[in-house]
């Protein structure tokens, strides 16, 4: 089967498709959470209401990272989400608050990475869970749960060791928090409308799409990752959005967030067999490294090739003039 076919076959049910690694199987809620405190309300005037809801969450963050103590890993983690969604937002306003979003998108984005912490171990371990639970390969079952329980000890060193670097950076971002709580009551959004968000959420998406048909046409880990972020910051926005563009909503965010967490774990099984590539032997534990980096081939390859499919169902082909991709590249047809 030639590439651009199998993006057109129909996407396997991800609760039967038995045999084969199935992304999300483990997450039957891949829908929105009904969170009020981050969607825009219908009826109201956009500009208010964009301003609730950047404050509603400036304010989580800022109470995250002020209780970070009770829980670093898990409050740190939730505290640069809230970002995400944030800067989501903002890429809303973006085609007419264009100053307003070039400002706080590059604050927000530059508090979040000085709130970063190593968690490749992290990652590695959740993989090895998800390949236990999903691959049926004729591994020793000892080996898996030897290389995850050396890789979840790692996962704690990594955290220790970057969680007492933080403590500072932490009490800075409270307080650049605190005064931006302020500043966003104040936001200069002038005459922001309705149909002025939907077209920030339509670049979004035609971002989106032509980081998909470049995935499609380089399928390279740095392409992914941008297709990534785009489908983050499209399921976000079909978040804030829904009260205003209801059937849109409805219709792609499932499928936004089941790409965005389908690529979230091909990096980490990518990151997985890098390690075991490079460094078998620093684990200090005897396993079957080559049957073992061959399932996680397959399962990467299955992601892959889902997580495509999933873009083709939500950007469909590129518009005409584009030149996302050469035209011989292009399936034929439109996805429905």
């Amino acid at each position: 089967m030639r590439y651009t076919q199998a993006l057109d076959a129909e996407l396997p049910d991800r609760r039967t498709d038995k045999g084969r690694y199935c992304p999300l199987a483990q997450h039957d809620d891949v829908t929105m959470k009904d969170n009020a405190s981050y969607r825009l309300l219908a009826g109201q005037p956009p500009a208010a209401e964009v301003r609730r809801v950047l404050g509603a969450q400036n304010a989580k963050a800022l109470e995250l990272l002020q209780t970070w103590h009770a829980d670093p890993a898990k409050r740190i983690h939730r505290a640069r989400q809230t970002f995400k969604r944030i800067r989501a937002l903002l890429r809303a306003i973006r085609p007419v608050s264009r100053y307003v979003f070039m400002v706080e998108n590059r604050f927000y984005r530059d508090l979040a990475r000085t709130l970063s912490y190593a968690r490749d171990a992290e990652a590695m371990a959740e993989s090895v869970r998800l390949l236990e639970e999903r691959l049926r390969e004729p591994l020793p079952r000892q080996s898996w749960s030897m290389l995850r329980t050396s890789l979840e000890r790692r996962a704690v060193v990594e955290l220790a060791n970057s969680i007492s670097g933080l403590s500072d950076s932490i009490e800075v971002a409270c307080a650049e928090l605190t005064f931006a709580q302020r500043r966003l009551q104040r936001l200069p959004l002038g005459t922001l409308r309705k149909k002025d968000l939907k077209r920030g959420v339509a670049a979004t998406v035609r971002r989106g799409a032509h980081a998909y048909w470049r995935a499609v046409e380089q399928p390279e880990a740095e392409n992914f990752h941008a297709l990534r972020k785009f489908a983050k910051y499209a399921y976000n926005q079909a978040r804030v959005m829904k009260a205003l563009r209801p059937g849109w909503s409805s219709a792609h965010a499932p499928a936004l967030a089941e790409l965005e967490q389908a690529l979230g774990q091909m990096h980490d099984l990518v990151v997985l067999d890098s390690f075991l590539r490079t460094q078998p032997d620093s684990l200090g534990i005897d396993i079957h490294v080559r049957r073992l980096r061959r399932a996680i081939g397959g399962a990467e390859a299955d992601i892959r090739l889902r997580s495509l499919q999933l873009g083709r169902r939500i950007f469909g082909e590129p518009a005409p003039g584009d030149n996302v991709v050469p035209f011989k590249l292009r399936p034929a047809g439109r996805a429905r």
